[in-house]
């Protein structure tokens, strides 16, 4: 009988995470860093990713700073060049980066749609396939992460370009996952139920988002460190055969 394989988590990894600025990628950096990993802090804002880096610093965990643009391939390959320079070679991904412009479809500009795709999924598109430029040419395997949302299959009024991108990142997920899966490449999304973050914040302080959040079976919202146990699983060597799948924590928020 073969020996079961070793299971290796991510420490001594290099993760590149975008959306790093704040909410769940400034949460998943801290916990990637906590666990051992090389964190590479993707966002525009560079003042706020550089204070990021500074507090896992602080805690004796290893980071950089990745200002970058996701919506610009220039900008998206020089934070790779950052990030491996500072870090070493990426071997995970967790594409995060996202918006939303809120309003009904009828008041809705043809530029606000266009903004949040460019960024929730076209964004998306452009650090995953810089990743995997990377990986193929030195011939090496990779786990990637696209952050979707529980709204690619539910939808609520006000949010239809949100919705519409995170259903087509489910979808590009499994197209990026089948025309990689011979190169070792591993392409899974997580789709978050309702967390708190600065793009909702507004909403969930108002009393329609208390009543919102009342209809829910446990009346609470999420916290990002609901999301970082799968994240950090499907970083792992543990998720080698995981791959085209979209897992979603919701806490039962969809039932």
């Amino acid at each position: 009988m073969n020996r079961p394989a070793e299971i290796s988590g991510i420490a001594g990894s290099t993760v590149l995470v975008t959306g790093a600025s704040g909410g769940l990628g400034e949460a998943l950096c801290e916990m990637l860093a906590a666990n051992g990993a090389l964190v590479a802090a993707g966002a525009r804002r560079a003042d706020k990713v550089e204070e990021l880096v500074a507090r896992i610093h602080a805690r004796g965990g290893q980071a950089c700073a990745c200002p970058m643009d996701v919506t610009d391939e220039q900008s998206v390959a020089a934070a790779w060049d950052v990030a491996e320079r500072e870090l070493g070679p990426v071997s995970g991904v967790i594409a995060n980066a996202g918006i939303t412009i809120d309003g009904l479809a009828l008041d809705l500009s043809p530029a606000s749609f266009r903004t949040v795709i460019d960024t929730n999924l076209t964004g998306v598109f452009l650090t995953l396939r810089e990743g995997a430029r990377r990986m193929v040419g030195r011939r090496a395997e990779g786990r990637m992460i696209a952050i979707a949302s529980v709204l690619a299959d539910k939808v609520v009024p006000g949010i239809a370009p949100y919705a519409a991108s995170k259903a087509a990142v489910v979808q590009l997920v499994r197209a990026l996952a089948l025309e990689w899966a011979a190169r070792g490449i591993s392409v899974n999304a997580i789709s978050p139920g309702y967390i708190r973050t600065d793009i909702n914040q507004a909403f969930m302080d108002s009393r329609a988002g208390e009543r919102f959040v009342a209809g829910f079976p446990r009346q609470r919202l999420l916290q990002p460190t609901d999301i970082l146990p799968l994240a950090q699983l499907l970083l792992s060597d543990a998720a080698r055969t995981i791959t085209g799948r979209n897992f979603v924590v919701d806490d039962g928020q969809t039932l």
